[in-house]
């Protein structure tokens, strides 16, 4: 007699897109796609597909309706991650990792975990903006008298979609002075 062996296995592959090229709006969708593929020599059971960062995968597509992932046959998962205001300001690619795993129908022998990693990218538009005004000290639109002392008031503000720190303001009419509108990081914020 020949023993027939058991070859239970499974690949995963895995991709991230965005409604455009890269993460770069505060709230925007991540959809993550995950195909488990059976690439061993026996039917599999039980597929479990999880992602630490993504906690809604769910079963998309791809099961020929037996409920069983046979040899060959691919099945898709999806999940989405929702892009916040701190990884854009980290201004790293998103990346993560999912992993299957399932075991053989007629032996229950599983099947070696699989992982793969995808990414991605994010886009920072650093933008400032800046108005100059200017009164009299008294309160007058025009100077029209000698000694007659200007204001000037700067305003600085975000524009693009990243925090900005380090923000340093100059003016060929003297230094200016800070005076409000930080909540006390340092930084430059929405709003």
């Amino acid at each position: 007699s020949v023993e027939v062996c058991h070859d239970p296995a499974l690949s995963i592959t895995k991709s991230g897109t965005t409604g455009d090229d890269c993460a770069d709006e505060v709230g925007e969708t991540i959809t993550w796609t995950i195909n488990v593929t059976n690439t061993g020599n026996v039917a599999m059971q039980n597929i479990v597909v999880t992602d630490p960062n993504v906690a809604n995968v769910v079963y998309s597509s791809g099961d020929n309706g037996n409920g069983i992932l046979d040899v060959g046959e691919t099945w898709v998962y999806t999940g989405t991650q929702t892009v916040t205001q701190a990884m854009i300001n980290a201004g790293v690619d998103v990346e993560n990792v999912a992993y299957a795993s399932g075991e053989a129908v007629i032996s229950g022998e599983d099947a070696a975990q699989v992982s793969d990693d995808a990414s991605v990218e994010v886009c920072q538009d650093p933008v400032i903006y800046i108005t100059k005004s200017g009164t009299t000290d008294q309160g007058d639109d025009c100077v029209d008298v000698i000694g007659e002392n200007v204001v000037w008031r700067i305003e600085v503000s975000r524009g693009g979609n990243v925090d900005i720190d380090n923000v340093v303001v100059t003016d060929t009419r003297g230094t200016p002075t800070y005076v409000s509108g930080d909540d006390g990081d340092n930084v430059l914020e929405a709003g």
